[in-house]
C-alpha cells in the first residue's frame, strides 16, 4: 500500500483516514550525508539503523521518492538552485539530479579537494512503503535541529477547539 502524500478537495471525514494512514507510515530519522545517495532521481538510504517503537521495528534502509517540497528542501540545503532542480525533475534529468546531489552530499571525488560535506546530518520526514521492493517518500528534509508538528496533530487539536 503507497502512502497519498496530497489530497485536494476532501471531505473531512477522508482527510482523517488520509491522516491516519500517513500517520502509520510516517518516519523521522536524522540521517548522516555518508547515509545517503541520489540514484535514478531516488534517495537511498543504507546503514541507518532498524526504528523500535510502539509500532514495532521498521527498516529504514530503501529508497525514497522526493516530494517536490523535499527536492526544494534539499537543494536549499546543499545551495542548488531550486529552480535547476524543478527543471531537472521536469526533464526527467535523474542523471544530472544524482550527480548534483551526490556531488554536494559527498564532496568532491579528488582527494587533493577539501571534503567536509559528510559531516552534515539531515532530518529526514519519510513515509515507509509497507510494500517490500517499493520506495517510500522522502516528504521533507530539513535541519537536524527541528521541531516537529505533524497535520495530523494539527487537525486534532482543531477539532477539540
Amino acid at each position: 500500500m503507497s502512502v497519498v502524500s496530497c489530497v485536494r478537495h476532501a471531505e473531512l471525514g477522508d482527510l482523517v483516514t488520509l491522516l491516519n494512514r500517513q500517520q502509520a507510515a510516517k518516519l523521522d530519522v536524522v540521517v548522516p550525508a555518508s547515509a545517503m545517495l541520489a540514484r535514478e532521481g531516488l534517495l537511498e538510504l543504507s546503514g541507518i539503523g532498524p526504528i523500535v517503537d510502539e509500532r514495532g521495528v521498521t527498516l529504514v534502509d530503501g529508497a525514497y521518492h522526493p516530494t517536490g517540497v523535499a527536492d526544494t528542501q534539499l537543494a536549499t540545503k546543499l545551495k542548488i538552485p531550486v529552480g535547476y532542480v524543478k527543471w531537472l525533475r521536469e526533464q526527467h534529468r535523474t542523471d544530472l539530479y544524482d550527480a548534483n546531489i551526490n556531488g554536494l552530499l559527498h564532496g568532491p571525488d579528488d582527494p587533493r579537494l577539501p571534503n567536509d560535506c559528510e559531516d552534515r546530518s539531515f532530518l529526514l520526514r519519510l513515509f515507509t512503503s509497507g510494500a517490500a521492493g517499493e520506495p517510500g517518500v522522502l516528504r521533507a528534509a530539513l535541519s537536524d535541529r527541528y521541531g516537529i508538528i505533524d497535520n495530523l496533530d494539527v487537525l486534532e487539536c482543531a477539532e477539540s477547539q
